[in-house]
């Protein structure tokens, strides 16, 4: 297998993996979705709420709050030793009164290091005197229960080649989008990789665009929300796979 970095920023990195098949890839893809836990908030107690947002549809919102991850710290709740076990749970508060805008960052953590990944994310705008009081938990979980706790966004496409045979549509113009054309109005081949319009393209005239996909090479892209670096979401999904990989072996051996 060879892995080649295509582009990385912050919160986003993008791999070609050849020298595998989409099988390994969905389940990487799938792994760091539905299996690398994160923090979110998952319950939330009201003690006073006379925004324009009802307690449910702030609760809700707060538990969409993308919240900086300590997974040494933290344990799944089937894991703890009890229902007190320190590590199964965080406890955050909120409280404010108006007028004023509330932002995640007005979340009191009591870890230092749990924080909001996005402190300028907008919950609610109070009113003159109206205020805000609660109390929230936060868990460990897992995309798989719930798409709050999923600490990224991963998708993949097959590596094309892109061979433009014609550079005016045509006749076509309305079946193409309109990202790929430069400013003189001709096709530009770079612009369907980068605007990620391959799979657009492919079918539409072979004779103007033909793609050709590699079985065996993979463009890997990872979005993170902020929870966890993109460094220590494929750290965890690569340890969650080899420890299915090692508890299914162990089934086989029993079976022996």
């Amino acid at each position: 297998m060879d892995v080649k970095l295509l582009s990385k920023s912050k919160n986003k990195l993008s791999l070609r993996i050849k020298g595998t098949n989409a099988v390994f890839i969905n389940t990487l893809r799938r792994t760091i979705i539905e299996e690398v836990p994160t923090l979110a908030i998952d319950e939330v107690s009201f003690v006073e709420n006379s925004s324009a947002l009802y307690d449910e549809m702030l609760a809700l919102r707060l538990g969409l709050v993308p919240l900086k991850t300590d997974l040494k710290s933290y344990v799944l709740p089937e894991q703890a030793k009890n229902e007190t076990d320190p590590r199964a749970f965080l406890n955050l508060k909120l409280k404010a009164t108006g007028p004023k805008t509330i932002y995640a960052s007005d979340i009191q953590s009591q870890d230092p290091k749990v924080q909001p990944a996005f402190p300028k994310m907008v919950l609610v705008k109070l009113l003159k005197d109206q205020q805000i009081e609660c109390e929230a938990k936060a868990i460990l979980g897992k995309g798989k229960t719930h798409m709050k706790f999923a600490p990224a966004l991963a998708y993949y496409n097959n590596t094309s080649t892109v061979t433009v045979k014609k550079k005016d549509l045509g006749e076509f113009k309305d079946k193409y989008p309109s990202q790929i054309l430069d400013k003189s109005g001709k096709i530009d081949p770079k612009l369907i990789n980068t605007q990620k319009l391959i799979d657009t393209c492919k079918n539409i005239n072979p004779n103007i665009i033909e793609v050709e996909e590699k079985p065996d090479s993979f463009d890997f892209t990872i979005e993170s929300w902020g929870q966890l670096s993109i460094n220590d979401i494929l750290k965890q999904a690569i340890k969650i796979i080899d420890e299915k990989i090692s508890d299914f072996e162990k089934e086989l051996k029993k079976i022996k």
